[in-house]
């Protein structure tokens, strides 16, 4: 299955994220569906700002994330996006489709994939680049 990103920016937003995260951390398939969600969508980003730094790459994790101050369960985007690392299995599909809007909907459903899948690193480099051959 193939991920699809919103748009450009939400695959560089993800791609940033992804290259700032400790080694380990880029293979844990449930931190990069959360990641996927945070780099997608902008209200979402705001109210984990304060737990996850995408650019400087410091991001605290679930013990100091999934507490009170997300207990909102109105959001189903947050929700999700705390499911996903807490491991609990609790979203229903029909919560998801009628809270979200389209392009959320659509966020939602390729961080599902995900999480379920994993992604594939691209190459960072094309082959036919002259810089590639520098760095063999």
């Amino acid at each position: 299955m193939n991920v699809q990103f919103l748009n450009e920016q939400h695959k560089s937003r993800f791609e940033l994220a992804r290259s700032s995260m400790p080694a380990m951390q880029r293979a844990d398939r449930s931190k990069l569906a959360f990641i996927f969600l945070i780099t997608g969508d902008r209200s979402l980003r705001k109210k984990v700002s304060p737990y996850i730094h995408l650019k400087d790459g410091r991001f605290l994790w679930p013990d100091t994330i999934v507490d009170r101050a997300f207990s909102d369960h109105r959001d189903a985007l947050l929700t999700l996006a705390m499911q996903f690392l807490s491991n609990v299995k609790a979203t229903a599909p029909i919560h998801l489709m009628d809270d979200l809007s389209d392009d959320q909907l659509k966020l939602a459903l390729n961080a599902i994939i995900v999480r379920r899948t994993g992604i594939a690193e691209e190459q960072l480099y094309d082959k036919t680049d002259e810089r590639y051959f520098y760095y063999m």
